[in-house]
């Protein structure tokens, strides 16, 4: 059964996250975790977001964003 649409509206929240396959790392240095920080505001650049939160672990990150 698929599930609920979800409200998309204007000043919501949402969440983002991604995970390594089957839970491995995808973080092995500190490089590695920095190039992330470095090329993420590259990539919402062109998106009319906030970012309110964004933690790394070594096998995942999350994001919290919020639309304008």
């Amino acid at each position: 059964m698929p599930r609920p649409r979800r409200v998309d509206e204007a000043g919501g929240f949402d969440h983002a996250l991604n995970r390594g396959h089957g839970r491995l790392q995808i973080f092995w240095t500190d490089d590695n975790d920095s190039a992330l920080e470095r090329i993420l505001p590259e990539g919402l650049a062109d998106c009319d977001v906030s970012v309110f939160w964004f933690p790394l672990m070594p096998n995942h990150w999350y994001a919290v964003l919020r639309s304008k």
